[in-house]
């Protein structure tokens, strides 16, 4: 019998900025993608942009109990996103959590040295690779033969793939 892991986007955007939405059409690309696996699901959740849409999402997200998070990083949310990832761990989170997009490729070394709370980062086009990737922690397969992310090794060193 197989069980189905849940993957949970967690999107900031500016609630106020009707044009904030039409970037993350790549978020349906990515959960198409995702939902043909046999063991991932995927869904997403939007959040305003500031403190108080970060500490709502906290909530929110440790109430659901995903087994895998997804952040989305560009110029607009990247503190909000990472800020996120770091409360929500502090309030007992424990899943995986995954960065991609425009400055998770910028500043994987960054993120994965400064954001203990990030497990992963998903590097260039993300839609393969996110499910590879989710399904070889799934399978506990060797991650390192997963091309296109950064994560830390068993030492804490950031390695790229």
């Amino acid at each position: 019998m197989f069980v189905i892991k849940n993957y949970l986007f967690v999107i900031f955007v500016n609630k106020n900025a009707s044009s904030d939405y039409s970037c993350w059409t790549n978020i349906g690309y990515l959960l198409s993608f995702l939902n043909t696996s046999e063991t991932v699901k995927g869904s997403v959740r939007f959040f305003d942009n500031c403190p108080e849409g970060v500490e709502e999402a906290v909530v929110e997200i440790v109430r659901l109990h995903p087994d895998f998070i997804g952040l989305s990083l560009l110029q607009n949310n990247f503190l909000s996103s990472l800020i996120f990832s770091e409360k929500y761990r502090g309030a007992g989170g424990a899943a995986v959590i995954m960065v991609g997009n425009l400055m998770a490729n910028l500043y994987p070394v960054f993120i994965l040295e400064n954001y203990p709370s990030v497990d992963y980062v998903v590097l260039s086009e993300g839609e393969e690779t996110t499910k590879e990737l989710s399904e070889a922690i799934i399978s506990h397969k060797d991650i390192s033969a997963v091309a296109g992310i950064a994560y830390r090794d068993d030492q804490g060193k950031v390695q790229r793939t």
